[in-house]
């Protein structure tokens, strides 16, 4: 095992039983911990109750320590990491994530207040005034649905309260002059409806990479969102609760940098006297689509071309839902009925160079709607009951424009070659344009049903059961146009064109329905009062699709079948020292077959298929352990042992592709001849020069481990001063799917602290905050620059922050 995570572990396992120890001598000074209460099996259950993996943050801890997003929670939660890259956020539970193409949903499914949201862009919105949120580890079929076959995310907004009160919190951020302001006012307006409203305004004016090529520091954003909640008792025995709920996001710069710098690369900026930038983290880049040194060289400006910026990108989200609760006297039905609508513009340097090769721009439309029924009993006697029943109705619309600068890169071949800038046909192709469009529509239903069955005092045994039938229908359009018009590039096209466009036009549309059963068996054991153990079988589903970068004609390379996983689980929850502390530990396998994986072609485009199983394994471990009244320790530790069991087409890496072109692998491989003609990425593939079997996946750490310390101390009579260090450690891991060497981020520990003062009665406070103390330069997400063989672009994560906020509370 890893020496940071020898220390990490031992620290808080030797703590953690003196402190028991020492408890045990004299219990009557014992400060127990607070009982945490969960939703994850669509009823309120203590968490210790709770026979699957899932952590609880509350909503207290993401205000305290500003947590704004998923993968700022993820630090602290064992098996889950989160990736920001420039198409969405990539959620990973236990080594299985999602891939970034418009038409796949999430294999960790989130849900806000019950209702779903599958898309990864909607990971990005609103992750404000929150009650608690679940991280349910596992595919949870059975209760939550299809498409989390990995796992889920289950979001509690805060409800409005009974008596009046609110709250305003500032917070600016020094090193990039960042300005958050949150607010919440909540109470009643009558005596049977009360009412919420919240809002977060966050606006980041200097981001931590700078850009020479446009002189700017990268990323900067600015995001707003309101909501508005209603809780209403029509009357004894019903209610309802009502949210809408509106935000926008506004993002410029990516915060990318080129990592590894390829011997194309490095050529073509020496040849047209680009100034360069060193390969590492150095804190800036010079990804642009500006180069003004070509003048030199006769290559006319390309204003189609250049944005401005590295990435501009404009978003918007509505969510409507009214859950209707009504008491039956033997159990409670629910009914949750939902809308939710996001729209998303975005236009980018794609070829993250200096070289003004590739643009991108982007779009997507999505409308939900959806209703869920559900009945939770209440019987006397030895079961109970779950059932019900949901509807779902998605429409999605996503185009994509890719243009690509012949010109450039025909003077490019020619100035290698000692030639004249007219030596290619390429530089009369001018700068023409890939558009694709992807119009799908999805309809689905599905029964549950769960039922727990109490054998006897200590025993239970729970069943459950889940049938879903999916409809899917979707037509994709990929042409070749002069940038923006409508006037079409017709055939003939040369073949150095088809090659770099990478695309046949096209004009296809197919139809799925699918149909997946989901079934749960779960056995709970109190072996005492204090200590629960359980173990449990589950089978998930994530659906079929369609690929929104489907490059052929070929409906085989458009369409995708849907994935299975079965999961075993085994586990023990335990309330120790009376109540002062907590221990959960579990250990999983999962298999899973028919995986979908997706492989970036080398160029501009990706790949879909069904071409994989795997397994997953690993150690789930969870503590809590409140020593006294002022001082509590928290932590966790998480073992994965991920590995492909069959996957010999895996996407290659661009050094591999380059082999293939140049012929550095004839005899080794056997290579379609029509398929290295059209793509040598697929041809690549398919000859599995890049066999990951028996390899790991990205975003798969094998140890992650979480510390924390929060200490109090009461001053001045009415005063109190509280702070808190963390420790997260993450092993290495790939951050590319085709797990290129190059894309390695090696092991880290990031330490965050919090101090603040205020009086005991929380009416104020003022806080400092620190992230990553020690300033550890990491990234989440890399790949191939494309284009350019050999080199490679990462994401860098945020470097040392440090803020001040202010905090008032009626």
């Amino acid at each position: 095992m890893n020496k940071s995570v020898n220390i990490i572990l031992l620290s808080s396992v030797s703590l953690f039983s003196v402190g028991l120890n020492s408890q045990a001598e004299d219990i009557n000074n014992i400060a127990v911990l607070e009982e945490v209460i969960v939703t994850a099996q669509k009823r309120e259950q203590s968490l210790q109750d709770v026979p699957i993996s899932v952590s609880a943050v509350q909503g207290k801890k993401i205000q305290d320590f500003a947590i704004r997003d998923f993968e700022g929670l993820s630090l602290s939660v064992p098996n889950f990491t989160v990736s920001r890259n420039a198409i969405q956020d990539t959620i990973a539970m236990r080594g299985i994530n999602s891939d970034g193409q418009a038409g796949s949903e999430q294999s960790v499914g989130i849900y806000m207040d019950g209702l779903f949201r599958g898309r990864g862009i909607q990971s990005r919105f609103a992750f404000m005034d929150l009650e608690r949120v679940e991280i349910l580890r596992g595919p949870q079929g059975t209760l939550f649905g299809k498409n989390t076959i990995a796992g889920a995310l289950n979001l509690t907004s805060a409800r409005p309260t009974e008596k009046l009160e609110g709250s305003l919190s500032a917070l600016y951020e020094l090193e990039h002059q960042e300005l958050e302001v949150q607010g919440h006012l909540s109470g009643p307006i009558s005596d049977n409806i009360r009412g919420r409203v919240a809002f977060m305004v966050r606006d980041m004016k200097q981001g931590w990479i700078h850009n020479v090529a446009y002189d700017e520091d990268t990323p900067t954003s600015s995001d707003w969102a309101v909501r508005g909640s209603l809780d209403w008792d029509v009357s004894e025995t019903l209610s309802l609760y009502l949210r809408y709920e509106h935000g926008n996001i506004s993002t410029s710069g990516l915060g990318y940098d080129q990592y590894v710098i390829g011997d194309s690369l490095a050529a073509a900026v020496g040849l047209f006297q680009i100034p360069d930038v060193a390969a590492g983290f150095d804190g800036s880049s010079n990804i642009g689509n500006n180069v003004n040194q070509l003048a030199l060289f006769g290559i006319p400006d390309a204003p189609a071309m250049d944005i401005g910026t590295e990435l501009t990108m404009e978003g918007k989200t509505d969510e409507i839902m009214v859950n209707a609760t009504y008491d039956a006297g033997h159990g409670t039905v629910t009914a949750i009925f939902g809308h939710s609508q996001y729209d998303f513009q975005r236009v980018q340097d794609a070829d993250f160079n200096p070289l003004p090769a590739v643009y991108f721009s982007d779009a997507e439309d999505y409308d939900q709607q959806s209703m869920e029924l559900r009945y939770v009993s209440d019987w006397e006697g030895d079961l109970q009951l779950i059932a019900g029943g949901y509807w779902q109705q998605s429409d999605l619309k996503a185009i994509n424009d890719s243009r690509f600068n012949f010109p450039f890169l025909a003077a490019f071949q020619c100035l290698a070659a000692g030639a004249p800038t007219t030596c290619s046909p390429l530089s009369l192709l001018g700068v023409p344009s890939r558009e694709m469009n992807l119009d799908q529509t999805s309809n689905m239903w599905a029964a549950f049903s769960q039922v727990t069955w109490t054998i006897n005092d200590d025993l239970r045994l729970v069943g459950g059961l889940r049938y879903s039938e999916v409809k899917k229908e979707a037509s994709h359009q990929a042409r070749i146009v002069i940038p923006g018009t409508d006037t079409l590039i017709v055939e003939p096209f040369p073949d150095a064109f088809m090659l770099a466009m990478e695309v046949e036009p096209h004009d296809i549309s197919a139809k799925l329905k699918e149909t997946s059963t989901s079934p749960q068996i779960q056995l709970q054991w109190d072996a005492n009062d204090d200590i629960m153990l359980y173990s449990s079988w589950t089978r998930g589903f994530k659906g079929g699709g369609y690929n929104s970068f489907a490059l052929s004609t070929s409906l085989d390379d458009f369409s995708y079948d849907p994935e299975k996983a079965d999961s075993f689980e085994i586990g023990s929850k335990m309330t120790l020292a009376d109540g002062a502390a907590r221990l959960n530990i579990n250990y999983f396998y999962m298999n899973f077959t028919n995986l979908q994986t997706t492989q970036f072609t080398g160029n501009t485009g990706f790949v879909v298929t069904n071409a994989a199983s795997a397994r997953s394994q690993g150690i789930e471990l969870e503590g809590q352990w409140r020593i006294n009244e002022n001082l509590q320790l928290s932590g966790n530790l998480a073992w994965l042992d991920f590995s492909y069991k069959n996957f010999s087409t895996a996407g290659c890496t661009q050094t591999q592709i380059q082999d293939v072109v140049a012929g550095n692998l004839d005899g080794e491989f056997t290579f379609d001849p029509d398929l290295l003609a059209r793509s040598p990425a697929a041809a690549c593939a398919a000859a599995g020069v890049n066999d990951l079997t028996g390899k790991t996946n990205q975003d798969a750490p094998e140890f992650t481990a979480n510390l924390s310390v929060d200490y109090s101390q009461p001053v001045m009579t009415d005063y109190e001063l509280r702070f808190r260090l963390t420790a997260n450690y993450s092993g290495p891991y790939f951050a590319a799917s085709d797990l290129d060497p190059a894309t390695v981020q090696g092991k880290f520990v990031k330490l965050d602290g919090l101090v603040t003062f205020g009086p005991q009665d929380g009416q104020w406070d003022i806080s400092l905050l620190a992230k990553n103390i020690t300033n550890q330069n990491t990234f989440a997400y890399a790949n191939d620059m494309p284009l350019f063989a050999g080199s490679h672009t990462v994401a860098w994560q945020r470097p040392r922050t440090i803020a001040l906020r202010a905090r008032v509370n009626f």
